[in-house]
């Protein structure tokens, strides 16, 4: 099995290889099983993305408190790929205002399993 983390500049802080390809997502809020609650749903665009999670740019403020469905489309490498996420930063992009730049960190097993067998498979090569 494939080491599919890195050491990020010798921190001792362990990161998950992230792949850097942009993907329209749906983000809604949700519970802890994944069902949709609330009223907050937004398209936003992945930079990356991995194991752990994903980092997107969003054209509102994301609710910080709140889990996350995410929605990919039939273009990612798990066609049609739900996951449950929780913000972990968020801040605004200097260069274009009221963009919102955030780290998402998957909550759920599910998403992190299938996304490693993808990455141990080679999927992400």
């Amino acid at each position: 099995m494939k080491n599919n983390y890195i050491d990020n500049n010798n921190t001792g802080k362990r990161d998950y290889r992230r792949i850097p390809e942009k993907h329209m997502v749906l983000i809604q809020t949700c519970d802890s099983i994944g069902t949709v609650t609330g009223n907050f749903a937004e398209h936003a665009l992945t930079l990356d993305y991995s194991q752990g999670g994903l980092r997107i740019v969003i054209d509102r403020e994301i609710p910080f408190d709140k889990l996350l469905r995410i929605d990919f489309g039939s273009d990612f490498v798990v066609p049609q790929l739900q996951g449950i996420v929780k913000v972990c930063w968020h801040r605004e992009l200097e260069n274009r205002p009221k963009v919102i730049e955030a780290g998402l960190a998957f909550q759920d097993h599910f998403s992190q399993a299938v996304l490693a067998i993808q990455d141990n498979f080679g999927a992400f090569s």
